[in-house]
């Protein structure tokens, strides 16, 4: 299932949210996706970054923390930006005109000023407004320039192996998709992206 946007729409405004205002370690914020989408009067809206789960052991003490950065829109702030110098997954980040960037690695920057810095610099490079308007982590990474990189990649067992309903952000030219894959591994959903001829 997907939903086609057309970046040069000038009604669009391609936003990241988040249940919390700031960085938040425990007890965050979580709300459905029609919760999201219908606080702020959008459109359409898909699921982003991964949180800690109640039921992971691993989360005790980090109840709904968010593992990737990701940058609130409606406030300006990058939650956990303290994160991005450790986040080996992807960041996609999106400029007040829609046009989005790729960049395959979170950790190549070595702060949040940093990231700003540089999506700036490449925005205004590749004609864009250099003015940040959204940007997630999430991982892994499934195609670049028209490649399938899923395999650089470590896919934990559950992304290996489940066939589940698996989300994805893409683009082709100056369309954005909002894609859904039924009964994927993560590793089937990076070879749909490539069927379909996704850009990233």
């Amino acid at each position: 299932d997907y939903l086609t946007l057309d970046r040069k729409n000038p009604a669009l405004k391609i936003k990241t949210d988040t249940g919390n205002s700031n960085s938040c370690a425990t007890n965050c914020n979580v709300y459905s996706l029609g919760t999201y989408i219908a606080r702020r009067g959008g459109y359409a809206g898909i699921h982003g970054t991964y949180f800690c789960p109640t039921e992971y052991s691993t989360c005790a003490g980090q109840t709904n923390f968010y593992f990737y950065p990701v940058y609130n829109s409606f406030t300006n702030t990058m939650i956990n930006g303290e994160r991005i110098k450790f986040t080996m997954e992807p960041i996609v980040a999106f400029d007040t005109a829609n046009k989005p960037y790729w960049f395959r690695r979170t950790d190549q920057f070595t702060s949040e000023q940093d990231f700003y810095n540089d999506f700036k610099t490449t925005s205004e490079a590749a004609g864009g407004t250099g003015v940040l308007r959204s940007a997630i982590s999430n991982g892994p990474g499934l195609v670049e320039n028209k490649v399938n990189i899923v395999g650089e990649y470590t896919l934990d067992e559950k992304q290996a192996t489940v066939k589940s309903y698996r989300g994805a952000l893409a683009w082709k030219g100056d369309t954005i998709y909002l894609l859904v894959v039924r009964g994927a591994t993560v590793t089937d959903s990076a070879a749909v992206m490539t069927a379909m001829g996704m850009d990233y």
